[in-house]
């Protein structure tokens, strides 16, 4: 009897066309609403949109969490230090403000960002699109390589995550940082100090604090 041989070539076509037909089959995250907008204070967004025209607006398509950053207090010391020894000066009540008002999470109103290439996404969307133990095996394609997040929004350049302003006691000084993740595992941040000259916000000073 005579043996039919298979080329190699059709039997790596034919795995990963299987592979595709399982790799597409789960839904991506559908129908996640946002949360509802925390009262937050206009200075605020007057901070954040200042930094999104100032220093994203080259982007065309990118996401921001609508959850707003935490951290902790521990971190009032090294932000200080940090900035007087990249050249800059700071005011204590600057960053003592900054740190107790990012010990709890907020919810950005997507009304009052003024940014056309920013769109806002929700903590719960994020962690279904970028949690590795819900999606296993899809978590990359040996025919793409591309994170869930990245098959649902092919669009992006990237997720965008901002804490809240910190402000000094005479209301002229304001710091926040800025968190930018491209995948789960490539992320940069950064530490920005702003100034009101001429009762105008001027972004003086942007040191990069942390890069993966």
């Amino acid at each position: 009897m005579k043996k039919i041989r298979t080329p190699f070539a059709l039997i790596v076509i034919l795995t990963f066309a299987g592979c595709t037909k399982n790799y597409t089959t789960k839904p991506l995250c559908e129908n996640i609403p946002l949360e509802f907008p925390s009262p937050l204070q206009t200075e605020d967004y007057l901070i954040w949109n200042l930094v999104l025209d100032s220093l994203y607006d080259s982007y065309v398509f990118m996401h921001l969490s609508q959850q707003t950053r935490i951290d902790t207090p521990y971190k009032e010391l090294f932000i200080h230090d940090f900035i007087v020894n990249m050249g800059g000066q700071v005011d204590s009540s600057t960053v003592l403000d900054y740190i107790n008002k990012n010990l709890n999470n907020t919810y950005i109103d997507p009304a009052n960002i003024q940014a056309s290439n920013m769109h806002l996404i929700s903590s719960n969307e994020i962690d279904c699109l970028w949690d590795y133990n819900l999606w296993g095996s899809q978590w990359t394609s040996a025919l793409n390589q591309k994170y869930p997040y990245f098959r649902k929004y092919p669009q992006s350049e990237g997720r965008l995550a901002l804490y809240r302003p910190g402000f000094s006691l005479n209301g002229n000084e304001a710091i926040l940082e800025t968190s930018w993740y491209y995948s789960p595992d490539a992320a940069a941040g950064g530490l920005i100090l702003l100034k009101k000259l001429n009762n105008q916000w001027k972004i003086i000073g942007i040191y990069g604090t942390w890069i993966v």
